[in-house]
């Protein structure tokens, strides 16, 4: 194809999607919403949980069917009526939750080759070295170096994911749908898969990105539509003021920064406190205090310790050293049932 040919057909939506409307009962989960991802561009799409993000994506993704609108895919209608359908039209998607993706006891080479089994390909038929052979391209496109041969189960949740991945881009997808894929993900790996995208993008694929992550939407997006309430409610282009993109997802402007007032000498209520808190015999004792009022966000790479920490201070696992407080008490929960009667959730 001639370049003034491919700069054609990147200019041209990849998918429309027109008025499109879907109801849960009462519930208006989308309200005529129009949007349109082109090829060569990663779109991101951002709202606050139930805005109608993962709604929008079943609905492109094939779970579900809308009450009206239409969704037109390279300019022809696309209904697709199940997610397998829709992968075989050209747009596949990668779920942030992959325990329904996978089959932890097969290999991780039938993993990778698990559309083409499920289809009743000749896959079956090859042998387990030959399925091997079939499965190593896809593991390295997504920098996936491990033993084929071996059980799923034994990657970690982070490398399993890059196996859904690596079979969603099998059939070389017109559109790829990233549902939060960089959740599960350590740095190295989530720039790895950024510049997996940044090809993909080069080749002319149209990528639609879910993500609360902003350094994710900074790092990759070529623009950024915002929904609330079911309802775009903004389509952001470079340069992306992020405080605006996350004003009008709220609804209202962001508080002023408490910075300020932490500087002049006032002193919020402390309601949890940490000291010398060890999880683990090898890791490095930390302090903690969560304040009324605030949201505190715990991040760090996957097996650092975020998951541990909720559990130490619900009650289901004991730290290896160090004391906890709660409204200036100790907190000592012996389970779980003491944390929600003391009024700890973990949700």
């Amino acid at each position: 194809m001639h370049r003034k040919a491919i700069l054609c057909a990147m200019n041209q939506p990849v998918l429309k999607a027109i008025s499109i409307t879907k109801q849960f009962g009462a519930t208006t989960a989308l309200r005529h919403l129009d949007l349109d991802i082109r090829a060569g561009e990663v779109a991101a799409l951002m709202g606050a949980n139930g805005a109608g993000k993962s709604t929008l994506v079943k609905i492109i993704s094939g779970v579900y069917g809308t009450n009206s609108g239409a969704l037109l895919l390279r300019g022809e209608p696309f209904a697709p009526s199940s997610p397998q359908q829709a992968k075989r039209l050209g747009v596949a998607t990668v779920h942030q939750s992959i325990v329904d993706a996978v089959v932890p006891t097969l290999s991780i080479a039938d993993n990778l080759l698990l559309d083409q089994l499920c289809d009743g390909a000749s896959a079956w038929r090859m042998t387990p070295a030959a399925r091997v052979d079939a499965a190593r391209p896809l593991a390295q496109r997504v920098g996936l170096e491990v033993d084929l041969f071996a059980p799923l189960r034994t990657l970690s949740l982070a490398a399993q994911q890059l196996v859904t991945l690596a079979r969603a881009l099998a059939g070389n997808p017109s559109l790829l749908i990233l549902d939060e894929p960089t959740a599960s993900l350590s740095a190295p790996e989530a720039e790895r898969l950024f510049a997996l995208i940044e090809r993909l993008r080069a080749d002319g694929a149209a990528i639609l990105l879910v993500s609360h992550r902003l350094g994710d939407l900074r790092r990759i997006a070529d623009r950024v539509t915002v929904m609330r309430d079911g309802s775009i409610v903004a389509d952001l282009r470079p340069p992306i003021d992020f405080d605006a993109a996350i004003e009008t997802m709220i609804g209202h402007a962001l508080p002023a920064d408490r910075a300020a007032s932490r500087d002049s000498g006032t002193s919020d209520k402390v309601l949890f406190s940490a000291r010398d808190l060890k999880l683990t015999p090898a890791s490095i004792p930390f302090d903690l205090d969560l304040e009324e009022g605030e949201i505190v966000a715990i991040a760090g790479p996957v097996g650092g310790g975020k998951s541990r920490l909720a559990r130490v201070i619900f009650g289901e696992t004991r730290a290896v050293q160090g004391g906890m407080q709660l409204l200036g008490k100790p907190w000592r929960p012996r389970s779980p049932a003491d944390a929600i009667r003391a009024g700890v959730y973990l949700a």
